[in-house]
């Protein structure tokens, strides 16, 4: 801050300014450190959270802080939320984005003098003793007013008294009344209210009705009160509402909504005529109107038409109520028509509601009801029946429904009901177990329950024909066809399986292979002569058992070996009842033994462990020059071309052995 005093001399208690360059028309707005003895922060503070922090923990030759900015009444604390750059004058102005926030500034400043605080060397003084002006954090609150500030270069606390904001344009609709005209026709009335620059645009009027709008106007107009008129020929509940439209939105609520009703038009009607039958010849009418909104009901005139002519007009019923009967009573047999006409304060009223038919019958014989007939047939052999009942009724009898009850000898088996009023019925019946049954038809009637003999009906169930079957399958080691080696057991997998609809018993199973294989056990059963047998118990119906059998083949053999297993059933016609087959092989291969240097035969498996027969290693030794030595030497010779001779047709055998 030194350098910027208006004067300084040493050691002189005099009035000093902050921030003071010189004096000039325009402020100068300083924003550099202060490191100095008049700085309330040693070389100023730049954001809030570093004031913060100085304050509550302390800072470079800046002691006391707490106490210096509790006397503007800042907190540590209240060191935080909404700061906004800006500048404080020495004129006592704060101003943000050039807009004065508040005025009267006032600081705490240290060495300075002003009203001093108690335990520290600073004091509270107006801001007309630093320099022009000085950049600034102002704080203000949720509102957007301003609460303190803190000079940058210096750190110094400011308060000052806020500067009230200008009025905020305010627009309202205050009110919507519907003033009656006539019944149906209503005049809207709509006031509305805008102040402190807010404008009024225009009116929108709604009107709903059962939750449908049925009415919607637009109003332009700039005043504070509009109007328009609502007429409607449906009686009913009705609700308006306007929204007035202005420069801050659309302003409405539940004071610019209003309701109100447009009545009903008296109305009379004859409703209806019923007729309600006391005994053959004598009757009930029983008349209904209605009468609202202010009209009302005066009598009934009830009338007999027979063929469209008149036949009785009744006396009149003088009533006020909305229902009326009256008693009538005719002996002539044949069909009727009853009218009413309702006497209303509107005038007669009637209509093809208020009509009504009714017939005199003859009289009733006496009533007859029986079970006529019962009928089965055969929807599906040995399983599905379908019962056939008939009834017959006379003279008022009425049938309500059939029963049909099955017997098994003397046992009741089912009981099939039928609701019916027709004279014949008919129901679906199934039965799977065999024997001779019984069916009885019950007709229920207005008379009694009706049966009889001519109501019973038998039918008869077979049991069913039986179809015994058996199966068996043979694998080897998995397969219908393996290749083994020579005296290297093996498995064979037997499968018996009932594929019939009767359990079996003593199921004879027999597995005899061709001779070259050599059975060895089974998992059950017994060996025998090179032939396998086993009698199983019992195989019920979809079972499978399941053998093994262990075998080897000796010795070498050309050709495939066949094994056959065959079963035999006592239940299943035939003798064996089913055979299967697996095979099995044994290949030898040619090849070169090279320890020896001969040709032998092994197995396909172990060629691999031996020299191909065209190897140096098996060839014949032939000498480079024979030695010339009479009679024996010559004999010699022969025998060792007769020797490769023979080789050679050996090699050549094996070769063909081995493609």
């Amino acid at each position: 801050m030194k350098g910027k005093l208006l004067g300084f001399a040493l050691a002189v208690l005099s009035v000093a300014t902050i921030g003071v360059v010189q004096m000039q028309a325009n402020a100068a707005v300083d924003s550099s450190p202060d490191c100095d003895q008049w700085a309330v922060i040693w070389c100023g503070s730049y954001s809030p959270a570093d004031a913060r922090n100085a304050v509550q923990n302390g800072a470079k030759n800046s002691p006391n802080l707490p106490k210096i900015f509790g006397a503007l009444g800042i907190q540590a604390g209240e060191i935080s939320g909404d700061y906004r750059a800006g500048i404080v004058y020495q004129d006592g102005r704060v101003v943000v984005n050039g807009k004065v926030v508040a005025t009267n500034a006032r600081m705490a400043a240290r060495n300075l003098g002003g009203n001093p605080i108690a335990g520290t060397n600073a004091g509270v003084m107006s801001v007309s003793k630093m320099g022009s002006a000085q950049t600034a954090m102002v704080k203000f609150d949720s509102n957007g007013q301003f609460v303190h500030a803190i000079m940058k270069p210096c750190g110094n606390p400011v308060a000052a008294t806020p500067k009230p904001p200008a009025p905020k344009p305010v627009a309202k609709c205050e009110s919507l009344k519907a003033v009656k005209i006539s019944d149906n026709r209503f005049r809207l009335e709509a006031k509305a209210m805008a102040k402190d620059g807010a404008k009024i645009n225009g009116y929108h009027f709604t009107v709903m009705h059962g939750g449908q709008q049925v009415f919607a106007k637009n109003v332009d107009s700039n005043k504070e009160n509009a109007q328009v008129v609502f007429e409607s020929a449906d009686p009913g509940n009705y609700t308006a509402k306007v929204v007035v439209k202005t420069s801050e939105g659309p302003r409405d609520g539940a004071q610019c909504t209003d309701s109100f009703s447009i009545p009903k038009k008296p109305s009379a009607v004859c409703k209806g005529l019923a007729i309600e039958k006391i005994s053959r010849t004598k009757f009930q009418f029983n008349a209904t109107a209605s009468a609202k909104n202010g009209a009302t009901i005066k009598g009934y005139t009830f009338s007999v038409y027979k063929d469209g002519a008149l036949v009785q007009t009744l006396p009149q019923v003088t009533s006020s109520k909305e229902t009326a009967s009256v008693t009538y009573e005719q002996n002539t047999t044949g069909k009727y028509v009853a009218k009413v006409v309702v006497k209303t304060s509107l005038g007669n009223r009637d209509g093809e509601q208020c009509e009504a038919p009714f017939e005199v019958t003859e009289k009733p014989q006496h009533p007859v009801a029986v079970c006529k007939d019962l009928t089965i047939e055969v929807i599906e052999e040995n399983a599905k029946f379908r019962f056939n009942g008939m009834a017959e009724v006379s003279g008022g009898a009425t049938v309500s429904g059939y029963e049909f009850a099955v017997y098994r000898g003397n046992d009741l088996v089912d009981t099939l009901p039928v609701s019916s009023t027709a004279m014949t019925a008919s129901t679906e019946y199934s039965q799977s177990t065999p024997g001779d049954y019984r069916v009885a038809l019950t007709v229920k009637t207005s008379e009694g329950d009706r049966n009889g003999p001519q109501c019973v009906a038998t039918f008869s169930v077979d049991k069913p024909e039986e179809k015994p079957g058996v199966k068996v399958t043979k694998l080897v080691e998995g397969v219908k066809y393996k290749r083994v080696g020579v005296n290297v057991e093996f498995t064979y997998q037997i499968a018996v399986t009932n594929t019939g609809d009767v359990d079996l018993e003593n199921v004879l199973v027999t597995d005899t292979p061709e001779s070259q294989v050599t059975l060895l056990a089974g998992n059950v059963g017994t060996v025998a002569n090179n032939t396998w047998t086993y009698t199983i118990p019992v195989l019920t119906v979809g079972e499978t058992q399941d053998f093994t059998l262990t075998a080897k083949v000796p010795a070498e053999v050309a050709n495939q070996i066949k094994n056959t297993v065959c079963v035999d059933a006592p239940e299943v016609p035939g003798n064996p009842d089913d055979c299967d087959d697996a095979y099995v092989d044994v290949k030898k291969v040619p090849v070169c033994n090279p320890e020896t240097g001969e040709i032998i035969r092994v197995d396909e498996s172990e060629a691999g462990n031996y020299e191909p027969v065209d190897s140096p290693a098996c060839k014949p030794k032939v000498p480079e020059e024979l030695p010339q030595t009479g009679a024996a030497e010559v004999v010699m010779q022969l025998v060792g071309a007769t020797s490769l001779a023979g080789a050679g047709a050996y090699y050549l055998a094996s070769r063909r052995s081995n493609n």
